[in-house]
């Protein structure tokens, strides 16, 4: 099992003050609650532009979610 080697405090230190917890977008935070899945509905797959805005909202989400999880780690260490 390969063990890897401690960050250093310079990457941990930017990595830590790169934070993202400023407010939701109404629209996405309004999608969310209609759809908590983010995946379009048949009839909204038709809607290019809505289509857009559920892919934009999930990657939003999934990006604050991931690095939410990295901090968690780089705290860890």
């Amino acid at each position: 099992e390969k063990r890897l080697t401690r960050l250093p405090q310079e990457v941990i230190n930017w990595s830590l003050a790169f934070v993202v917890d400023g407010p939701v977008s109404h629209h996405y935070e309004s999608l969310r609650r209609e759809n908590p899945s983010l995946l379009p509905s048949p009839e909204e797959q038709m809607d290019r532009s809505k289509v857009d805005l559920y892919n934009a909202a999930r990657a939003m989400f999934a990006f604050r979610e991931r690095l939410a999880k990295y901090h968690a780690l780089v705290r860890a260490e």
